[in-house]
């Protein structure tokens, strides 16, 4: 949804929504637009986030403080370096895709296989 969009549906004070934008430096981002003293204003959740991280103000009544984020593990991928191909295949508890892997801005995709699981009938052992 655009800033404009989002500026005709917020037009009372504390109105809120979140939407998802694209950035062209830094791809997609949510962004809550929150209308306040007559204006409607867009916030980027990941500056909200820092603000509260590094300031330790409270995000809620309770008291809940940000102290430290969970660092993403080396081994653990973004879902836009997976590509999908076609469909390979499927079994009792997902499917099976062609598909190319995106390492690195200075390496060549690396074909692989991609399997995806079926909702939630699986179980964290089972995984």
């Amino acid at each position: 949804m655009s800033r404009e969009e989002s500026e005709k549906l917020v037009r009372n004070q504390g109105e809120f929504l979140l939407r998802k934008t694209e950035l062209t430096k830094r791809g997609e981002v949510v962004v809550l637009s929150v209308f306040w003293d007559e204006a409607a204003h867009h916030l980027n959740i990941s500056d909200l986030v820092r603000y509260h991280h590094q300031t330790r103000v409270s995000v809620y009544k309770s008291g809940i403080k940000l102290f430290s984020w969970v660092v993403r593990e080396e081994w653990q991928l973004y879902h836009e370096q997976i590509n999908l191909g076609k469909k390979l295949g499927n079994g009792e508890f997902g499917e099976v895709f062609q598909g190319m892997f995106s390492v690195g801005i200075f390496t060549n995709d690396v074909e692989v296989a991609v399997k995806t699981m079926k909702g939630s009938k699986v179980t964290a052992d089972e995984r």
